[in-house]
């Protein structure tokens, strides 16, 4: 029963996003342009490389599903 006081306080237990929408958005169309790499990205928006291909993974997801 641990963290039942934290659910009805509101607090999901789920980690904040490192990334706004507008940042994931603003790494995939660098990657996708050409302007920059995976590893560049990551270092000019501060998360890890795994980050970022977590992002282009789901986009790209998301835009096949769209279709």
């Amino acid at each position: 029963m641990a963290g039942v006081g934290r659910r009805l306080l509101g607090w999901g237990g789920s980690r904040p996003q490192a990334l706004t929408t507008s940042q994931q958005r603003s790494i995939v169309a660098l990657i996708e342009s050409g302007q920059s790499s995976p590893t560049t990205a990551a270092e000019d928006f501060g998360v890890s490389r795994a980050t970022v291909y977590r992002v282009l993974r789901r986009l790209r997801n998301k835009v096949d599903s769209d279709t």
